[in-house]
């Protein structure tokens, strides 16, 4: 099994972008997961959750890129962030990975859904405590399997987004409201890791 964590950078028109990099060691399924964070980056994710599901999905042979935007600002461009993560998708089709489920928290939810609207190898999102603003072409998913988690007492980004985003879906969709779940999900972060690596294991 190869857990080693490999920091790479992909070289793109609009500047470099860092990525930490765990390869599966048979990569007969031709699955990756792309996790990438809220407005200011980053490689953990939410108390660590990207972290602890990293060596979770080594074993089933599903590839794991983390990616940490090249802009970190308070509002950050949406726009901006689903570049950074077509050009990270298109490095993982370049290592044989065409099948791309994407994880994003906060900021990164609206990336996640929106870089999913224009890329058919994406073929899942998770979004967590996921922000409206820049979310909306969540309308015009079709058969991309979608996972909604959000606290229900995140008083940043409330539950009702989410619940908004559910009621705009056409394309199958979960929607998981967490009992006393803030915007970082550290009181449900078990119960959240349990949901994305379940959602993830049935889309292989």
């Amino acid at each position: 099994m190869n857990s080693i964590k490999t920091p790479i950078t992909i070289e793109s028109e609009r500047g470099n972008i860092s990525c930490l990099w765990q390869m599966a060691q048979v990569n007969e399924l031709d699955t990756a997961v792309l996790f990438i964070g809220g407005a200011d980056g980053g490689f953990m994710g939410p108390s660590d959750i990207y972290e602890i599901l990293s060596k979770l999905f080594i074993p089933l042979q599903i590839g794991v890129l983390r990616v940490d935007y090249r802009i970190h600002q308070f509002p950050n461009d949406v726009e901006q962030g689903v570049y950074d993560t077509q050009q990270a998708a298109s490095w993982l089709m370049s290592q044989g990975y065409e099948k791309i489920l994407i994880v994003g928290h906060s900021f990164g939810g609206a990336v996640a859904i929106e870089a999913a609207s224009q890329n058919h190898n994406i073929r899942g999102i998770v979004a967590l405590a996921s922000q409206t603003a820049g979310a909306m072409n969540i309308a015009s998913l079709v058969d991309t399997p979608v996972l909604l988690i959000h606290g229900d007492s995140d008083t940043r980004l409330p539950v009702t987004c989410s619940i908004m985003l559910y009621e705009m879906t056409a394309t199958p969709c979960q929607l998981a409201i967490l009992e006393g779940g803030t915007h970082s999900l550290r009181q449900v972060s078990e119960p959240a890791t349990e949901l994305i690596f379940d959602f993830v294991k049935n889309q292989i």
